[in-house]
């Protein structure tokens, strides 16, 4: 992967075109000159440098001052207090790009979103199709004609406004104003395009914690193993079963914590509420290591060296949640007797609605995907379904309206389950096995744009002899990131664990910037013992270019770049056993892969003079992605003389994509009695959420009574 070379510059680029006449004629130029770059590489310009710097900087400063204020909680640069700081409005998109993630609810959001957020101008190839498609959806009625129309149509009350509220972007605030609206979705019934009501999206029986450091509680460790210690009063606080489950969440709720924090900035509460999303990963991340440990432990042969090294992982985790939560306890998030300030934020509002609604349609899209392969043709089952001759199965077309697409998915699905394994017929092999894959690409190339691709997949099959039995799974992610143009592919990671004959075979491979970094190609005859590895193949930067935004009618070139922390996660084992004289084979498949992907952007640049400060501080989190595969295979005979498979396999999706923002800072005087400000001049609002899961397998086949 080739960037351009970084500049170290500050200030830059055409406000004017002024030149200075000569060498010898220098008059005193105007700030428009001061910031053109021909006038700075010209022959007056070393005259003038320092009355240029004092001309920008005062320019800067009267710009500054004239910025609404408005409350902000301040990053831990800049002392992590709450103070009122100038702010601009988020840019908006206008050149971004969204496109892929058809599998998953949320590429249809975003898809929606953004064209709503451009008011539907300056569209990319992808996004004018997408609008294309909507019209078609809306003109014909309740029919179904695709999976995604399917769950857009099926909550089309819900489908409606959240499309619509993709103009407020990252303004929480509007969102929420807007939910409780005529035209909102809050203290109403919804409904689908076929007028079914819709569940409500909150009904009272779900708690929420008080706020999320109280979903803390200590974790298990292996036996014999020591364990960390929380020796911290903000562990002790936090570990409050009343207050892990404390709020009952409907839409009244929300409105009334609304009324008791009128008074703090929303800017802050939001601010907070990213902060617990940051403590929720983390408390995700150490259960996936106890998961993936007690997955493996059983068949393990050395089970001791593998306890120890799974001990040391999770005090690792267990050391970062103590630290997240002193932070928590300094930022006054662990009272549990009155309401602060991190119980509620709009953000939280939106966090809340979009992980129900999101699990509920992801199932629905799923399901769709799975069993008409998104094919609605003439000739489709879905629209011939008699031709299934199954007994629920009354009506030819099942797609005139969701809910008979509902009802057909439904009796399908339940036709399916109780299918026995389907054979070659010319090979006698049986296969059972799934798949997964998507992708997408988001962003603005211009500034910060990415793409990813990630997936999964397991198999077994057996023929009519039992010893050619074979077992298999696997997962990859490849992440690719753009700044200011300058990109490609950042990281590819894959991996996979499968039988051969008598062997087991283990194969991991990362790819950084297309040069291979790192390979673990192993082949065990019989039996391996726990392979357990957490290679990061990189964290930090891995390529930098420049950019220009124009801050306060100042040009200002930028140096950004991209940093990555990419790795795997793997736990993987097994042994195999075959007497093909007499037909019989044991094999033995456990553990766990999580590829994961992280691509960061960032920009930065500080200028100043003694009293006054400005700089450029930010990141945005273009696309993170954990792949967590987690399962065994075996080939057991029971005590009852019976050959049986069995499989226990999941996969799941993790995703964050385009969180964050880029904001200028200065400081104006001496501190600690500084004024501050702050102006954001790019704003992107993020999607993605919790672990989605994509299949959970559990299986028990028997293959032959001997």
């Amino acid at each position: 992967m080739r960037f351009r070379s970084l500049r170290a510059a500050a200030y830059a680029l055409v406000l004017g075109t002024s030149l200075c006449a000569s060498a010898q004629t220098c008059p005193k130029p105007t700030v428009s000159e001061c910031v053109d770059e021909s006038y700075r590489s010209g022959a007056c310009f070393p005259n003038y440098k320092s009355y240029c710097e004092s001309l920008i900087d005062t320019e800067w400063e009267t710009q500054v001052g004239k910025l609404p204020q408005v409350q902000r909680l301040l990053p831990d640069e800049l002392g992590g207090s709450v103070a009122a700081v100038g702010s601009l409005a988020p840019v908006q998109p206008t050149t971004s790009n969204f496109a892929g993630l058809t599998t998953q609810v949320s590429g249809l959001v975003s898809a929606n979103q953004i064209l709503h957020r451009k008011n539907f101008q300056n569209l990319s190839q992808a996004e004018a199709q997408h609008a294309k498609a909507l019209k078609e959806w809306e003109g014909n009625g309740t029919l179904i004609r695709s999976c995604r129309e399917y769950v857009h149509e099926k909550y089309l009350g819900y489908s409606t406004f959240e499309a619509k509220a993709g103009v407020h972007g990252a303004d929480f605030r509007a969102l929420l104003n807007h939910a409780f609206s005529n035209d909102g979705i809050a203290n109403r019934t919804l409904y689908g395009s076929d007028q079914k009501p819709l569940a409500p999206i909150f009904d009272g029986k779900v708690k929420a914690p008080k706020s999320a450091y109280f979903l803390f509680q200590p974790g298990p460790y292996p036996s014999g193993q020591l364990p960390y210690e929380f020796k911290s009063d903000a562990a002790a606080k936090a570990n409050n079963p009343t207050a892990r489950s404390f709020y009952a969440v409907t839409d009244s709720w929300h409105a009334q914590m609304s009324k008791q924090l009128v008074k703090e900035a929303d800017d802050v509460l939001d601010e907070l509420r990213v902060k617990q999303r940051d403590f929720e990963d983390l408390l995700a991340e150490r259960q996936g290591i106890w998961d993936s440990y007690q997955a493996v432990v059983k068949q393990a042969k050395n089970p001791e060296v593998l306890a120890k090294q799974v001990a040391q992982d999770l005090r690792t985790a267990d050391a970062r949640i103590e630290a997240a939560l002193i932070k928590a306890e300094q930022d006054g998030c662990l009272d549990a007797q009155a309401v602060t300030r991190c119980d509620w934020s709009p953000r939280l509002y939106k966090d809340m609605v979009s992980r129900v609604m999101d699990q509920r349609r992801q199932q629905d899209l799923t399901q769709c995907l799975q069993l008409t392969a998104d094919d609605f043709s003439d000739t489709s089952f879905v629209r011939n379904a008699l031709l299934l001759k199954l007994p629920g199965l009354k009506l030819k077309d099942y797609t005139l309206s969701p809910s008979l697409l509902a009802e057909y998915l439904a009796i399908y699905w339940e036709y399916i389950g109780g299918l026995g394994e389907p054979k070659d017929p010319s090979t006698g092999t049986t296969r059972r096995g799934g798949t997964y894959s998507d992708g997408g690409e988001f962003g603005d190339r211009s500034t910060f744009g990415g793409a990813l691709n990630y997936g999964g997949e397991w198999s077994a099959t057996w023929g009519s002899r039992f010893c050619d039995a074979e077992l298999r799974f696997g997962g990859h992610a490849t992440a690719s990131a753009w700044v200011f143009g300058a990109g490609g592919e950042v990281a590819h990671v894959e991996g996979f664990l499968e039988t051969d004959n008598n062997d087991i075979h283990m194969f991991i491979l990362a790819r950084l910037g297309g040069s291979e970094v790192y390979r673990n190609d192993t082949r065990a005859p019989a039996f391996l013992d726990f392979q357990v590895a957490n290679p990061t193949f990189v964290d930090g930067t891995v390529g930098e270019a420049t950019g220009t935004f124009w801050i306060a009618f100042i040009p200002v070139t930028v140096s950004g770049g991209i940093s990555a922390n990419i790795g795997v996660e793997f736990r993987l084992g097994g042994q195999v056993s075959r007497d093909c004289s007499m037909d019989m084979v044991g094999i033995d498949l456990t553990g766990s892969m999580k590829p994961y992907t992280g691509v960061s952007g960032f920009a930065s640049v500080a200028v100043g003079i003694p009293g006054f400060r400005a700089g450029i501080r930010g990141s945005v989190l273009i696309a993170r992605v954990d792949v967590p595969l987690r399962g065994s295979a075996g080939i057991y005979l029971s005590s009852t003389s019976e050959l049986i498979l069995r499989l226990r396999l999941s996969l799941a999706i993790r995703q964050r994509y385009l969180d964050g923002r880029i904001s200028l800072f200065g400081e104006l005087g001496p501190c600690p009695f500084c004024i501050r400000g702050e102006v954001t001049i790019v704003s992107w609002s993020g999607f993605g959420g919790p672990e989605v899961p994509i299949f959970n397998e559990s299986v028990d086949v028997p293959l032959t009574r001997l």
